[in-house]
């Protein structure tokens, strides 16, 4: 497998724009079907997951909330708010000063038994995240350049799926590729309408429920791919062994994906 340098979180210290990021999500409109430079109607691709978090009941709110008080006060983010998931894996909330629970930056980690810490992504993107055994599957936002000029550089959801302390696996296209070919569509068109992921694990099985927006005729809101855990591996064996190394255009972030 190839051996990429472990990332280290931007809430380390080193960078203080990155720690003191103002809300991206500003005049975000939730009802807003906004058009890509290739004309297709979609969403704003940025969500509101840890809003997402906290309907769900998945989130320590009041804790957060004392946190983004107490980095008000401090004038940073020097506060953070960790909540695992199981087997190592955590979530972790970065408030910044005049941060609201719904704009906090959530990033992913693993802990290794030694209880060295290390960063899997630097910021999440929806709901949730499945962990099987020493396997998590999570979405997470990854930067994009667009020749549109209103909208020159956001973020689009990627589904990952790692086995720490290994670096990520973007099977994104794997897992449009799949579906595209089972539903008879077009997977290029489908990654262009894709606008969120969310992984379930359901009977014993990988659940990705995929949401779509376009105006195209004949092509679904939403769909979901079924997998077993065997043809996660084998998927995540195959980028492993095919797999190109990429660095996210925001966050810096290194990750295995196959070449586009």
């Amino acid at each position: 497998m190839k051996s990429i340098a472990p990332f280290h979180e931007p809430d380390s210290g080193r960078d203080i724009a990155l720690r003191c990021l103002h809300p991206r999500n500003s005049g975000w409109n939730p009802g807003a079907v906004a058009r890509g430079a290739d004309g297709a109607a979609r969403r704003p691709y940025r969500v509101q997951g840890l809003r997402a978090r906290i309907r769900s009941g998945n989130f320590l709110l009041v804790t957060l909330i004392a946190a983004v008080a107490g980095a008000g006060l401090a004038g940073c983010a020097s506060t953070t708010v960790i909540t695992p998931q199981g087997n190592g894996y955590e979530e972790v909330a970065h408030p910044y000063r005049g941060s609201t629970p719904a704009d906090v930056r959530i990033s992913f980690r693993y802990r290794a038994p030694d209880s060295r810490s290390m960063l899997i992504w630097p910021a999440l993107y929806g709901i949730n995240e499945v962990i099987h055994n020493d396997v998590a599957i999570f979405v997470g936002e990854v930067a994009y350049v667009s020749s549109d000029p209103n909208d020159p550089r956001g973020t689009r959801p990627h589904l990952f799926a790692v086995k720490a302390p290994a670096p990520p696996l973007d099977i994104t296209g794997d897992i449009l590729n799949f579906w595209a070919l089972k539903n008879g569509q077009d997977p290029v068109r489908a990654g262009r309408y894709l606008s969120l992921v969310t992984p379930t694990e359901k009977a014993g099985r990988l659940e990705l429920q995929l949401d779509f927006v376009t105006d195209e005729k004949n092509w679904p809101d939403r769909s979901t791919v079924s997998l077993d855990w065997n043809r996660v591996s084998d998927l995540m064996r195959d980028v492993q062994a095919h797999g190109t190394v990429h660095k996210d255009l925001r966050w810096g972030a290194v990750y295995l994906a196959r070449p586009d």
